[in-house]
């Protein structure tokens, strides 16, 4: 789920396979799931999530305290795809839908208003020393 939803979103922000990317990245009392960083500096923070997007799109909401943009990614389905989408939109978090092989960008993220500059130059350390 991870490798195929991570090309898509790296295909639909410009990166190449070689962008900067953490695992498990510290943000306060929690970990993002996975934050890469973009071309422009911009940093990324994406949840993944096997069954409750709602948890996933609470998560992508605070992210964005934390990054410049936020997504989900969930696996395919016709009945939560279509709610995570609508809800995740108004949220102006992304939405990537992954399927068996394949992976897709199904809501594009907005930049995030309520980024807040130390956590975010804390994140981007910790991004840039890889740890």
């Amino acid at each position: 789920m991870l490798k195929p939803a991570l090309r898509a979103l790296r295909h639909c922000l410009g990166l190449g396979e070689d962008s900067l990317t953490l695992f498990e990245a510290p943000a306060g009392q929690r970990h993002i799931d996975v934050v890469l960083l973009g071309v422009s500096g911009d940093v990324v923070a994406v949840e993944l999530k096997l069954g409750d997007w709602k948890r996933a799109l609470s998560q992508a909401s605070l992210n964005q305290l934390w990054a410049d943009l936020s997504y989900i990614v969930i696996p395919q389905s016709r009945e939560s795809a279509t709610s995570a989408c609508e809800v995740a939109r108004s949220y102006g978090v992304g939405v990537v839908e992954v399927g068996v092989d394949t992976a897709s960008v199904r809501v594009v993220a907005v930049a995030s208003r309520l980024v807040d500059p130390s956590r975010r130059s804390r994140l981007l350390e910790l991004v840039a020393s890889g740890s």
